[in-house]
């Protein structure tokens, strides 16, 4: 987690802000040195002399890390230090257990369509869709993409 919270303490993406509220202690970025973003894979940067990658699972495939690939249904933040895989961490959003009444409510008071946009998480929309009974479901992590969604009859 240490290795993920330092990758991620340059970042305020909503997985960072995730990952250092679990880590909860202050981070000493003075140590780091070659902070790179890498567009849609993760970041890599090096924490006393240590290269630290920390991002997707294309990040891990791209430096050719040797990884355990994570079933689970969520987004999963692969973290590797100096060559080797560290492990992983899943964020998954959770159906609140009020969601399905709030959603009955708003369909009584004449709602017609309601969507679930999730940015990112393919298996837990698919999860919502079942649990919830949307009425349609539109998962991409292209932000356009979703907002048409939003527009279709």
């Amino acid at each position: 987690m240490e290795y993920a919270a330092q990758a991620e303490s340059y970042s305020n993406h909503p997985i960072a802000k995730s990952i250092l509220a679990t880590y909860g202690k202050p981070i000493d970025q003075k140590q780091f040195s070659g902070f790179e973003e890498i567009s849609g894979h993760g970041i890599s940067v090096t924490v006393q002399g240590k290269k630290v990658l920390a991002g997707n699972s294309k990040l891990m495939e791209s430096e050719k890390i040797a990884y355990a690939a994570c079933d689970a249904a969520g987004t999963k933040f692969y973290v590797a230090a100096d060559g080797s895989y560290v492990g992983c961490i899943l964020i998954a959003d959770e159906v609140k257990p009020d969601s399905k009444c709030a959603i009955a409510e708003l369909k009584k008071i004449g709602v017609e369509k309601l969507l679930c946009l999730p940015a990112m998480m393919s298996e837990s929309a698919s999860r919502w869709q079942t649990n919830l009974v949307w009425m349609r479901i539109m998962h991409s992590s292209c932000p356009t993409r979703r907002s048409k969604a939003g527009n279709a009859g």
